[in-house]
């Protein structure tokens, strides 16, 4: 949403901006007490009255250190990692990193809920799961930490430089391509989202986010544009 209005107020100055990040329970508030006009949500809030529509997808990445030589995950491997079932990374042919470190965000988060619904299922995650309370504590974490195994967006990935890398589910690897195909297992929707279908200057912007222009901001910081 910051690169969007920033590159929208350059073209158009006399429109302002004021942004803020927070939960989607805090968004779904703000919208609600019409505090806020519009939001970007990959988690939805209750109720059905909200105005919706699709911006970009997004996924999720299993997010390893550089150093880790696996090569790819199947679903049911992830599952058995996660779950305490498996837990050292010699069982996977990696020598070296001894225990596997899980590492997750917290309940309610978008990456969180697709990972749990689309790998865990049913199964329980395992006790010694570490709780990460941000994509950016994540990366560190990881990035600090050879043994260890998380998850963020892709498109938080597309903007760090750090220690790390995504490791491929059944061999095929997170890129904007294979996600918006739907190649990619773990992929997950990003809305716009307000309390009643925008109307006059919020409408304008809307619309150029969603066209050639906002497209190509979209995609610079790491989503996948829809058609």
């Amino acid at each position: 949403m910051q690169a969007l209005a920033r590159a929208y107020q350059e073209r158009q100055p006399w429109v302002m901006f004021t942004v803020e990040h927070g939960s989607a329970a805090f968004v779904a508030e703000q919208l609600a007490s019409n505090q806020a006009q519009l939001g970007t949500l990959a988690t939805l809030p209750s109720g059905s009255n909200w105005w919706l529509t699709d911006l970009a997808t997004d996924a999720v990445a299993i997010l390893a250190h550089e150093q880790n030589t696996r090569q790819t995950f199947s679903l049911a491997e992830l599952r058995a990692i996660f779950a305490g079932e498996r837990n050292q990374w010699s069982d996977f042919g990696v020598s070296g990193l001894g225990d596997i470190k899980v590492a997750v965000r917290e309940d309610g988060e978008a990456t969180r809920n697709v990972f749990d619904h689309n790998v865990m299922g049913d199964q329980r995650l395992t006790l010694d799961a570490l709780l990460m309370p941000s994509a950016d504590i994540m990366l560190r974490y990881v990035a600090l930490n050879p043994g260890a195994l998380g998850y963020v967006p892709l498109s938080r990935l597309a903007q760090q430089r750090l220690s790390v890398r995504a490791i491929p589910i059944a061999g095929v690897s997170p890129t904007p391509q294979t996600v918006a195909s739907g190649e990619y297992a773990l992929t997950f929707p990003v809305y716009f989202i307000a309390a009643g279908e925008p109307t006059g200057s919020l409408r304008d912007f809307v619309l150029w986010a969603l066209r050639e222009e906002g497209r190509q901001v979209t995609a610079s910081m790491g989503y996948s544009p829809l058609p």
